[in-house]
């Protein structure tokens, strides 16, 4: 998969063993939470996160310990 610089908002499928894949990558914010609403209703038994993660990894793995501090910057008010 090709994804260029603007597709920065991924969705990534969580397991057991540490080892994330990202799933699906998003332009918005927004659109990554739809899917991610989409994604959990059709899968309810899987663990999917979003995450702020440009795609210059280009192993498109994350541990959790990548996911969880990236979350944790991710879902900070922005003051304008």
């Amino acid at each position: 998969m090709s994804f260029s610089n603007f597709h920065v908002w991924a969705i990534i499928l969580l397991s057991a063993d540490m080892k994330n894949q990202v799933v699906n990558r998003f332009r918005r914010r927004s659109e990554a939470e739809d899917c991610l609403r989409l994604l959990r209703r059709s899968k309810p038994d899987k663990g999917y996160e979003i995450m702020y993660a440009p795609p210059e990894n280009s192993s498109m793995e994350y541990t959790k310990s990548e996911l969880l501090d990236t979350k944790s910057k991710t879902d900070l008010p922005i003051n304008n």
